[in-house]
Order: C-alpha cells, then structure tokens, then sequence
C-alpha cells in the first residue's frame, strides 16, 4: 500500500508541477495527464488493499481518526461541510436556542446524500482505514463536533478537539493532561481494546463504535460540552458559512481532480497511509 501511495504522490508531483506552467488548464492537467492515469491506478490498488485488511494496527487507527477529525471539522469544498455550518444551521431553525438544537442532534442520526457517502468511502486510501469503519467513525465524529460547536466551544482549540475525541470514545471525566490529540486517540483505542493489542480485527472496531454511540450522544457528549459552555450570539449563527453540496458539485470535483490535490496536500503533510499487516 505505502508503495503504491509513493507512486500516486510522485505522479501527482508531475502533475502539480505541470499545472503551474502559464495556460495551463484544469484540463490539461488533470483530464489528460498519463501521470493522473498512474495514480488513479495505484489509488484504486492502494484502496483495494485497505478495503481487504482484516486486522487494523494500533497506528492506522491513531493516524486515521486524526484525519477524519480534522475532516470532519473543517469540511472539503464542494463535497463535505464543515461542522460549524451544520451548528450555525441548526442554531437558525431554533432561533439560537442552544439546549433545543443539541437535543436535535442528538435524536438524530447524521445524514448525508449518496453522492457525499460515496466520496467519504473513496478517503479510505487516504485516512488508512477500511470503509467498513471509515464511515461510521466519520458520522458520529461529526455529531460529536457540531455538539460540541452547539456548545459555543472553539473547535480549532486542540483542548476541545481531544476533548471530541474523548466523547467519540465514550470517555468521562478525562484528566486536563490528556488533552493532546494523539494522546486522546491512544486513550480511545485503550478503551475500545484494551492496553495491549497493537492490532485488532475491524469488526471488532466497528461493533464498538457501533455500540459507544447511543453512550455518546445521550450521556457523555452533553456532560462534558455542557462544562464550559459559551454563547453563539446571533451575528455568528446567521452566517451560512458553506453551503449544502450539490450534486453538480460533486460532478465540478470529479471533473477538476480535486481528489488527487487533497491527496498531494496530506502527502505533503507528513505521512503516507499507515495500515495493518494481513
């Protein structure tokens, strides 16, 4: 997988490099460029070999959910919005009425279009973990952090991130000195698996995630963001922020490449996709 990615990065590389040249279009670039044909290709086998994992690695799950919290944050243009545009909808049909909008989010499930669950399964390669888990983590991640925004806390404090992750996990009461994310996402894989296992089979991840849920959303989330709450004043909730993605939207991403750049842009990032062994 890591050798597959290396190839789809330095093809993108090429790629990249190309579309700075004067007069070069989208098009050229991305619609007609055998280095885009290479890394389709090495993308699908790098997904394929993701999907076909029985086993996840302590690593994978630490790098993923951190990818996905960051995701699920601050949302992709054109195909995910960020959380802060949820809250501030949610916010606007109860006429900022805190208490009202968290207890919505709470009842329901987070949803999403076909075309966005399409494009939130094709990250597997990037975020390192199987659809299977990638999707339900990706949902209640992003309850947990438009609650937390109901809550008035500031999503990019990374306090109120570890703080995210800690509910995601169905932890409570958390000392102040685990609040590093990396940190908080090791705590959440103690609690799911216990302090031993570096590798563990993704149905057991799935389960749960599955069954930490209803936890999560009825109990733990609103215990600790009800704890330093603030005011979203009316002037911030307004604002739309980014809009729901359309499906012409989704089209405008597939057309312009845009999978690749997000691709370049976590390569560059530090780290290639980490997964477990078979």
């Amino acid at each position: 997988v890591r050798l597959a990615l290396r190839l789809c990065v330095d093809n993108m590389g090429n790629c990249m490099d190309a579309s700075t040249s004067t007069n070069t279009s989208n098009e050229q670039v991305f619609g007609t460029s055998n280095a885009v044909a290479d890394s389709t290709t090495a993308l699908e086998d790098a997904k394929l070999l993701v999907e076909n994992t029985k086993e996840i690695s302590r690593e994978a799950f630490v790098l993923g959910i951190q990818k996905l919290l960051n995701l699920t944050i601050a949302g992709y243009p054109r195909a995910i919005r960020s959380s802060l545009s949820k809250r501030n909808e949610l916010l606007r049909r109860f006429d900022g009425d805190q208490d009202a909008a968290v207890e919505e989010i709470k009842r329901q499930a987070a949803s999403i279009t076909e075309e966005a669950k399409t494009w939130v399964l094709g990250l597997v390669p990037y975020v390192g973990l199987p659809g299977a888990i990638l999707y339900p983590t990706w949902r209640l991640l992003r309850r947990v952090c438009v609650m937390a925004g109901l809550y008035g806390h500031d999503l990019d404090l990374p306090e109120t991130r570890a703080k995210i992750v800690h509910v995601f996990g169905g932890l409570r009461a958390v000392p102040a000195v685990e609040y590093a994310i990396e940190t908080a996402v090791q705590l959440v894989w103690t609690s799911f698996v216990g302090p031993v296992a570096a590798f563990v089979p993704v149905g057991t991840l799935v389960s749960k995630v599955a069954n930490v849920e209803g936890k999560v959303m009825g109990i733990v989330g609103q215990e600790t963001f009800t704890e330093g709450r603030q005011p979203v004043p009316e002037e911030v909730y307004m604002q739309e922020l980014d809009a729901e993605p359309t499906t012409q939207d989704f089209a405008a991403l597939a057309k312009d490449g845009a999978e690749y750049t997000l691709l370049k842009a976590w390569a560059l990032g530090g780290e290639a996709v980490a997964i477990a062994a078979d």
